[in-house]
């Protein structure tokens, strides 16, 4: 492994951090897409006799998703992921494939996104001087119906807005499936109406990361 790895130390010091250049507009938040990612990482692989190829593969039951890093030498470096689409049909696969081909490129190079928020804590963001602050416009609330939404249907729509995942955010409304569960039993048809609005607003944007 000594060559892939001798390659993969000097590709990473040429390497920058992909750009957040997409932007999701129901919540209106940037993110590193597929192609910025690619774009930052080819130019210094190519250089230094190194490529990246993603495949996926059926196991049993299970639709896996492998990225490989090659070198010339004929070295290589494998990780492997599981795809869990949240609908069982091409677009959700289609998802699921272009999300986890975002992430595990990022993990296997041991890349970030560049984000204003994150260099702040690390302190490396630029220093701004007090005149210079501004601060940031809160989230918009999503569209609602007339009715205010009750304290159940409100804490349920904080919980879908901070949901990191698709399998997560389902697992949030699943108890709405059942019409005879307590917690369907509360809510009002104003309140499940604002939930549907909200559930389906981070349901694109995390199919779109």
């Amino acid at each position: 492994m000594k060559n892939i790895i001798t390659a993969l130390a000097a590709a990473r010091t040429e390497m920058a951090n992909p750009k957040k250049t997409a932007t999701n507009p129901a919540f209106r938040s940037k993110f590193a897409d597929l192609a910025a990612i690619l774009d930052a990482i080819e130019p210094s692989l190519a250089k230094n006799g190194l490529v990246v190829t993603q495949t996926i593969r059926v196991d049993g039951e299970r639709h896996l998703l492998d990225t490989t890093l090659w070198h010339t030498s004929g070295e290589s470096l494998l990780s492997t992921a599981l795809l869990e689409p949240e609908k069982c049909t091409l677009q959700g696969l289609g998802s699921a494939i272009t999300y986890l081909r975002r992430y595990q490129l990022q993990a296997l190079l041991c890349l970030a996104a560049e984000d204003d928020d994150g260099n702040t804590a690390s302190g490396t963001a630029p220093k701004t001087t007090p005149s210079q602050r501004v601060e940031r416009a809160p989230s918009p609330a999503p569209a609602t119906p007339s009715e205010p939404a009750s304290a159940a249907a409100l804490g349920m729509i904080e919980a879908i807005a901070k949901a990191a995942d698709l399998p997560t955010l389902t697992r949030i409304v699943a108890p709405l499936s059942d019409a005879q569960g307590e917690l369907a039993k509360t809510l009002s048809a104003s309140d499940k109406s604002h939930i549907r609005t909200a559930f389906m607003a981070r349901r694109s944007e995390l199919a779109s990361l």
